[in-house]
């Protein structure tokens, strides 16, 4: 048996750097930077992340650097991280509010919230034998049962939806909803969106598209895939919905009609966590942590900086005066919460 070359072979952090100096024209500007660049972020997180945006038949765009590729995977990280913090708060209330309407109108036994005569069998080819089995998966021993659930198996006499719903997948809560009767479907959808002009039908199309798409954007930060150019494509949201859910100023006619944003791409996801959320104050601090971001590349005035700003908008397609909305919005629940 021959020996088997490896067309990936380990390459030191000095290697590293010859080869995007060399291979690929990344200008290196300093050598301990760029050093200290690789072993924080990796080589892959670093190039292979971002070369789509960047380069062009095998080799960076002029005027990119390591330093620039390092400053902008920082803004990056800190965006998505916000935008996965709020996400993460969403599905738990999401998870609660379900949850709330089961226990309430089927019990808190997970032999009663489960039966499937409570739901429609399929919709939309979701089957809620498979979601059934998903939930029972959780807590009948095939696999190791995790917590909160244990707890309730070894200690309880039943497990309530809003405990089993903590280890259910964010997929799996949404389809629930998905297959709800009327009556549960519609005390979901009020608890979601509280809006009473907003017609039921409206709210259910909008809660379906707006909890997948950010669940899809989550799942591209949990695991690290490519965020800045994705977009949801199965889901997109209804544009007269969503202007009317958002306060004034947030998204315009124009940035869906002409600048084809705020649907289905980063500030549509931004939008949908803002809305969901549902609470003046959870709102409030989201805006604040996307403020500092931006303010972060209005303070900086090296060209790097600047650069990245530019870039960061035209590839996330962010509104340019997206820090002037969302400070805009920001001052008044600050005075609307009198803090």
């Amino acid at each position: 048996m021959g020996i088997l070359i490896f067309d990936k072979p380990f390459k030191s952090f000095e290697e590293q750097i010859d080869i995007l100096e060399n291979k690929y024209n990344l200008y290196i500007e300093d050598k301990n930077m760029a050093l200290s660049a690789l072993k924080s972020l990796t080589y892959y997180d670093l190039i292979n992340g971002y070369k789509e945006c960047f380069i062009t038949n095998d080799k960076f765009e002029p005027g990119i650097s390591l330093g620039f590729l390092h400053i902008f995977a920082q803004i990056d990280r800190h965006i998505q991280s916000t935008i996965f913090k709020y996400s993460t708060i969403v599905e738990n209330s999401y998870k609660s509010k379900l949850a709330y309407v089961l226990a309430k109108n089927f019990g808190v036994c997970e032999h009663d919230y489960l039966d499937p005569d409570n739901y429609f069998r399929t919709n939309n080819k979701i089957s809620f034998s498979r979601i059934q089995k998903a939930c029972i998966s959780i807590y009948d021993g095939s696999k190791p049962i995790p917590q909160p659930t244990k707890h309730y198996v070894e200690k309880h006499n039943h497990i309530p939806p809003w405990i089993l719903f903590k280890n259910l997948s964010f997929s799996n809560a949404i389809n629930f909803f998905q297959l709800l009767k009327s009556q549960e479907k519609h005390e979901v959808a009020d608890l979601l969106i509280p809006d009473k002009n907003l017609d039921y039908y409206k709210k259910v199309e909008f809660i379906i598209a707006s909890l997948n798409i950010i669940r899809n954007f989550r799942n591209k930060m949990a695991h690290n895939l490519k965020f800045i150019t994705y977009k949801s494509h199965f889901h997109s949201l209804d544009p007269k919905t969503i202007l009317h859910l958002l306060p004034p100023g947030l998204l315009h006619w124009k940035d869906i009609r002409q600048n084809k944003i705020g649907l289905n791409d980063i500030y549509g996801d931004i939008l949908c966590i803002l809305i969901l959320l549902d609470d003046e104050y959870l709102q409030t601090s989201m805006l604040a942590d996307f403020i500092i971001s931006f303010n972060k590349m209005d303070n900086g005035k090296s060209t790097p900086m600047k650069l990245v700003k530019t870039k960061y908008f035209s590839i996330t397609r962010l509104p340019p005066d997206i820090a002037k909305r969302f400070t805009a919005l920001y001052e008044a629940k600050l005075k609307l919460l009198n803090l």
